[in-house]
């Protein structure tokens, strides 16, 4: 693999398989992004489900494909729109079966806002979106997916006895309670965990909501 251009948006696929289950952006190469996941595929393979799958599945089995290629001077907010536009596409958000866990545009990085450009591009192409009953069942089925399952009886009876008489400090709470207080969450953020709640609450128990955006019309 060569580099084509330092600002590219690109996926990541089986070697064996069409589909692109993850899409990311970066400015520094295609090929110096896709050494970078799989050095931390290497080093931290529980960092995040990218590299979780990238191992379970074998690291020599996945590829990086270029699927667009932006101008050298493009800015941070073309990019991000782009990487948003891809997710969304190709459908790679975990939510759908893909192991992308924000919508993109940076999603979790901490510290990072998005510029009120890519905050209104972001918003406009979310507000309003219903899915069709065939979508959200195709929803359902990959966001099941990813917990490989309903759990057998074994597998409930060590989380039960994991759990049982376990309890959160007082201390504890209080810096849970400290460490949310004031926090603000991105635009990008919020709309991914009402999209989550949608497939939680609705999707998966068959329920249509009138007053849920993402709920088809009765």
């Amino acid at each position: 693999m060569t580099d084509v251009s330092l600002n590219v948006v690109y996926g990541l696929k089986l070697v064996d398989l069409d589909r692109v289950l993850y899409v990311g952006r970066t400015s520094v190469g295609i090929k110096s992004r896709f050494d970078g996941h799989i050095y931390m595929a290497k080093r931290h393979p529980q960092k995040s489900l990218l590299y979780k799958w990238m191992n379970r599945v074998g690291i020599d089995r996945v590829e990086c494909v270029l699927l667009e290629e932006l101008p050298n001077d493009a800015s941070i907010d073309q990019l991000n729109l782009r990487e948003v536009f891809w997710i969304d596409n190709l459908q790679t958000h975990y939510t759908k079966g893909g192991l992308n866990s924000t919508l993109g545009g940076q999603g979790r990085m901490s510290g990072y806002k998005h510029s009120q450009s890519t905050r209104s591009a972001i918003s406009k192409a979310l507000a309003g979106k219903k899915f069709s009953k065939e979508r959200r069942a195709k929803l359902s089925e990959s966001h099941m997916g990813l917990s490989n399952g309903p759990r057998n009886t074994e597998t409930k009876q060590k989380i039960s006895a994991t759990l049982t008489g376990h309890s959160v400090s007082e201390e504890a709470r209080i810096k849970l309670s400290k460490a949310h207080r004031g926090r603000k969450v991105s635009d990008a953020h919020a709309a991914s965990n009402r999209i989550a709640s949608h497939i939680r609450w609705h999707v998966n128990r068959g329920v249509v909501k009138a007053d849920c955006i993402h709920c088809e019309s009765r």
